[in-house]
């Protein structure tokens, strides 16, 4: 009998920006392109050249982009859902993968409508739990409608997935989780601890000493992200300690900091040399998916303080290897802070546990190991 040689899988992921792909899909797509699949990707040209140089998706077979508004908009959404037919039917991929929420809606309901054998979509967050009125109402909408164009709904924490159920967004039958969570794990090879002699002349070229208590926050600032809690929580905290300063990495979005304490570098290409220099990393969030920013903390034996929000909440063992505090609660903050500033004995006793919680928990091939799995068992 003549042998029927098998055609690859096609993967084609769907993210409304390049960013997505960079920053949550690291080394993901290059490991699924050398484990038996054909992996294109489409997502919005975004302000640069797109995915173009990017050389850790190496492997990617094909690149596609499609202009997509992240605000709602009838008549440009439905160019790029015509768009978004015309590209699956020239590539007739069998898997649909798609993350972030304009690529997610967009792409789903073409792919139902192109009947796309299996249909995967990726919930990194639900970002209606931070909105009002009308947007609050047409973002829960959204959900409910890729999950309904789905097959399989991949959460990348258990208490988003909580969330979604409660809230009647997705079918519980569709619902996935991997593990304790995360969209990608953490490379604890990359994200790891600076030797003493490296951390302190880092630190010292920022102008921080020994003596400095470093509290960091990394990513955008947004009120989303707590900023105005932490600046409430740092002012209360430096006035009895001096020596706690504040270190901001990451986009200002609306919530600039002009504090005599408070040092902002802006948004850094690779974050896996600034957590080390912390002594404590912050996120007073009040809404996440799985903040992939707190895993390279403890990844780099950083305590972590950080909210009870949805999916902020998986990220730390409270008391173990970090604090969790309320929403919006600068006092427990300032609370926290404090304590750790106090005794960094016990910061550097949770920095240890939360890196081997990580690499116990959190690394990448497991993470894509369990997606392979979900893939071809649908």
């Amino acid at each position: 009998m003549e042998n029927i040689k098998q055609t690859p899988p096609k993967l084609l992921i769907a993210a409304t920006v390049p960013e997505t792909v960079r920053l949550l899909m690291r080394g993901q797509l290059n490991w699924f392109a050398s484990h038996g699949y054909v992996v294109d990707v489409c997502t919005d040209p975004g302000s640069d050249d797109g995915l173009g140089n990017e050389n850790f998706i190496d492997q990617v077979n094909q690149r596609h982009y499609i202009p997509m508004s992240r605000k709602f908009s009838i008549i440009q959404d439905l160019k790029s859902t015509i768009r978004w037919i015309r590209l699956i039917r020239r590539t007739r991929p069998d898997y649909l993968i798609a993350c972030t929420p304009k690529a997610s809606l967009l792409s789903l309901i073409a792919a139902k409508m192109m009947r796309v054998p299996h249909r995967v979509y990726i919930l990194f967050g639900l970002r209606y739990e931070t909105s009002k009125g009308i947007s609050r109402f047409v973002l829960k909408l959204t959900e409910r409608i890729c999950g309904a164009c789905s097959q399989v709904v991949l959460v990348v924490s258990p208490s988003l997935a909580k969330c979604a159920i409660e809230e009647k967004l997705i079918s519980p039958s569709k619902i996935r989780t991997l593990g304790l969570g995360s969209s990608n794990g953490v490379d604890s090879n990359r994200f790891m601890p600076l030797l003493p002699d490296e951390r302190q002349l880092a630190r010292k070229k920022l102008g921080y000493t020994d003596e400095d208590f470093l509290v960091g926050f990394v990513g955008r600032l947004t009120p989303d992200k707590g900023i105005d809690p932490l600046v409430k929580a740092m002012h209360q905290v430096n006035n009895e300690f001096p020596k706690v300063k504040l270190l901001l990495i990451g986009p200002n979005e609306g919530s600039e900091v002009d504090e005599i304490w408070a040092q902002s570098v802006g948004s850094q290409p690779d974050t896996s040399r600034w957590h080390p220099l912390l002594d404590v990393l912050v996120l007073p969030t009040r809404r996440e998916g799985f903040p992939n920013v707190v895993l390279e903390a403890h990844a780099c034996e950083i305590p972590v303080v950080t909210t009870r929000a949805t999916g902020a909440i998986d990220s730390v063992l409270d008391g173990e290897n970090g604090i969790l505090i309320d929403i919006d609660d600068a006092s427990q903050l300032a609370e926290a802070i404090t304590r750790l500033a106090t005794n960094r004995e016990l910061g550097k006793l949770m920095g240890k546990n939360g890196r081997q919680w990580v690499v116990d928990n959190f690394q990448p091939e497991a993470i894509w190991r369990g997606m392979d799995q979900i893939f071809r068992t649908m």
